[in-house]
């Protein structure tokens, strides 16, 4: 039996990306490869060992078939997640959020849903050679049901945003802006500019309810 370093597991509603405002079970990983100046869930390095079979008697206390697996990054994980998944019953849909740095192994491709990956831009702080991994990214434009959410504070971050459209061939009907905030008042400030920005060049806009509703990371 594998275990993996988790730091929390709870319930509450998607509050970015493609299944916004589903009902959801979250399981948040331990441990990332990169360092961002804006992450909201630093907390994730306090973590604590659990047998993958004890996480799975932990996901199926919810009321839920969705399960995000989140951190931190997750594929810094990645056999221990193939045994937790393959463990599950198959009636959860599963989606991975990932910085997209990290090839995920064949195994593991085939028992998740839905890649929900977050490329970061220099506004992160990361050098590029740790944030962006271009194979990674053309691997995830090609699946079935993967998107984008790039961060984005200003012009700058949409300049930079386009230029990995264009060098990639991104998908467009995968890419998502998202506006930078962890408090309500800095989402709000920023919200209507990245909004424009997706009518602009035909994005989708991804809120965070989770801080713009109950100014917290987790929901409800």
């Amino acid at each position: 039996m594998k275990e993996l370093k988790i730091c929390e597991c709870f319930n509450s509603l998607q509050g970015e990306g493609k299944y916004v405002g589903k009902n959801s079970i979250f399981l948040r990983l331990s441990g990332c490869n990169l360092a961002c100046l804006f992450c909201d869930s630093q907390y994730h390095l306090k973590g604590h060992i659990m047998s993958t079979d004890d996480i799975k008697k932990e996901i199926e206390k919810y009321n839920s078939n969705y399960l995000v697996i989140t951190g931190g990054e997750p594929l810094i994980q990645q056999e221990g997640l193939i045994e937790l998944l393959s463990i599950l019953p198959k009636k959860y849909f599963v989606t991975i959020e990932t910085n997209a740095t990290i090839m995920p192994n064949e195994n593991l491709f085939d028992l998740v849903n839905h890649w929900s990956c977050s490329p970061k831009l220099a506004s992160s702080g990361n050098d590029i050679d740790k944030r962006i991994n271009y194979d990674v990214l053309k691997f995830y434009n090609q699946c079935y049901d993967s998107i984008f959410k790039f961060v984005v504070s200003n012009r700058k971050d949409l300049k930079e945003t386009l230029f990995l459209e264009d060098q990639l061939q991104l998908n467009k009907d995968k890419i998502y802006l998202m506006p930078e905030g962890k408090t309500i008042m800095e989402l709000n400030m920023r919200t209507q500019s990245i909004i424009n920005m997706c009518k602009e060049n035909n994005f989708h806009f991804s809120p965070r309810l989770h801080i713009l509703v109950w100014g917290t990371k987790k929901g409800v």
